[in-house]
Parts: C-alpha cells; sequence; structure tokens
C-alpha cells in the first residue's frame, strides 16, 4: 500500500493541492439556484476576501475523518493581469499546531467568464504533469446542463514506482460535471452554506511489470455562492488501484473544508 500512496502523492495530490488553494469572491446576487444548460451563476470575486479551512484525511469509509491540527488561511490578494488575462491572485498560508509551523503556499491565479459561463485555473494541467505549457484550464462549465460531463485534459504522466512495479505512464481523461445546488456545514458554527458541487473524475491507467494499474479517482470541489461565494470544500473521495483486475489496493481519501470566512 505505501508504494501506491506514493503514486497518489506524485499525481493526484498535485491536482488536489491547485485546486485546495483556490478561493473566490463576495457575490451580490446570491440567487445562483437556477440549472439547465445555458445559466451562468453570478461570481463576483473580492479582494481582500478570507477563508480559513480544515485540513483533514478520510477513512477509506469515506465519511470518518482522521482530525489534524493544520488549517490553512486563504486570501484573494490582488486583481492582475496574468498571462493575457485579468484575474485574481490566490495567497495562503498552512499553520500546523502541533508544532507551532507556518508554511506559505504558492500563489495561484482564478477568473470567471460570466459570458461563457465558464471558471478557470492557471496551470492545472501543468500540475498532472510538469511536460505541458502552461494554460488556462477550466475547472467548472456551467455552460452545459447540470450533471452532464465535459472534457477538462488528458492526463499523461509517467512515474517511476519502486520495485515489482517499475517505470508506469499513467493515461485517461480529466472530466468535470456540475450537480444541482447543494448546501455544506461550516466547521465552526454549523452554519448552512449553499453551493454547487463540481465533480472531477480522472479514470486512469499504466501498465506495470505486474500488469495493468486502473483507478477512478473523483474530487468533489464545492463552489459556494451567497454569502461566501467562493471554494468551500474540496474533497478527494476513497478510491481503489486495481492490479491485474484482482488486487486492490484502498487507498484514504482528503477532504479540505471550510472552518470559517471572513467577511
Amino acid at each position: 500500500m505505501k508504494k501506491f500512496k506514493i503514486l497518489t502523492s506524485l499525481v493526484f495530490i498535485a491536482i488536489i493541492a491547485a485546486i485546495l488553494l483556490t478561493s473566490c469572491g463576495e457575490d451580490s446576487a446570491p440567487t445562483n439556484t437556477n440549472t439547465g444548460s445555458g445559466w451562468h451563476p453570478n461570481l463576483n470575486f473580492s479582494v481582500g476576501q478570507q477563508f480559513v479551512y480544515t485540513n483533514d484525511s478520510l477513512h477509506s469509509n469515506g465519511t470518518t475523518h482522521n482530525f489534524t491540527r493544520r488549517r490553512t488561511n486563504s486570501t484573494i490578494a490582488a486583481q492582475v493581469t496574468y498571462q493575457g488575462q485579468v484575474c485574481y491572485m490566490v495567497t495562503g498560508t498552512t499553520f500546523d499546531s502541533t508544532n507551532n509551523q507556518s508554511t506559505p503556499e504558492l500563489p495561484y491565479y482564478i477568473r470567471y467568464e460570466q459570458n461563457s459561463g465558464i471558471y478557470f485555473q492557471y496551470g492545472i494541467r501543468q500540475l498532472i504533469n510538469p511536460g505541458l505549457p502552461g494554460s488556462w484550464d477550466t475547472v467548472g462549465n456551467f455552460n452545459v446542463s447540470r450533471g452532464s460531463s465535459y472534457f477538462i485534459s488528458n492526463i499523461n504522466y509517467s512515474v517511476p514506482l519502486p520495485q515489482p512495479y517499475g517505470n508506469v505512464n499513467f493515461t485517461g481523461p480529466l472530466n468535470g460535471r456540475i450537480a444541482d445546488s447543494t448546501s455544506i456545514q461550516q466547521w465552526s458554527n454549523n452554519a448552512s452554506i449553499p453551493c454547487y458541487r463540481i465533480e472531477l473524475t480522472a479514470s486512469i491507467s499504466g501498465n506495470s511489470q505486474l500488469g495493468t494499474i486502473t483507478a477512478n479517482i473523483i474530487i468533489d470541489y464545492y463552489l459556494g455562492y451567497g454569502s461566501p461565494t467562493g471554494i468551500v470544500e474540496v474533497k478527494l473521495r476513497p478510491f481503489n488501484f486495481v492490479v491485474a483486475g484482482q488486487v486492490n489496493v484502498p487507498q484514504p481519501g482528503y477532504d479540505r473544508k471550510l472552518y470559517s470566512h471572513n467577511p
């Protein structure tokens, strides 16, 4: 199992890291419960918007949290022009109270096109495969009907695994799907936070010396609208690696969830 945890950290935690640190601002018109093709929510980012997140692992049952003492503070730091687009720079710091250490996070860049209904983040494909050129990559496509799948990117990433697996090249599509509006409960006061759930699914496979390795990896990305508007939770669901169609290797999940926000 340890060998597969190495694989997870190299290929897919990178995807999560990009998404987890993304935050959005206040929405001046929090009436975003409409559904159907062509309806685009109002997502108005606000410089200075702050989010505090908890960071916990999930048991393979998908519901039991293994709580840590790490919290991440994210802020929309500024509106900037980056790679030809006016966007928002998001910065963050994670504090671990077990050793009183703070770790700065790399900045990320986000934007939303109201006319097209597409929410972008720069460089997601690079985090999957550093060899790819940087680009503004789709995270949420609100122009498609709720519940319909849309293509984000192809995964093509070579990972050197310990023996006896050898070097494995994983390929497969990364797709998205936006469900109808739902809500989560904020950790600090159990307040109900309305949001959309964007389901990001990576269906990957690769050939190893012991046979084909496959996995279906799903990230639930909750985008709040109203108070607050922004990323309110990102959850990696527990999943299994399947080796040669027989050996199931369960992997734990991960949950970064809104603890509080200001304003």
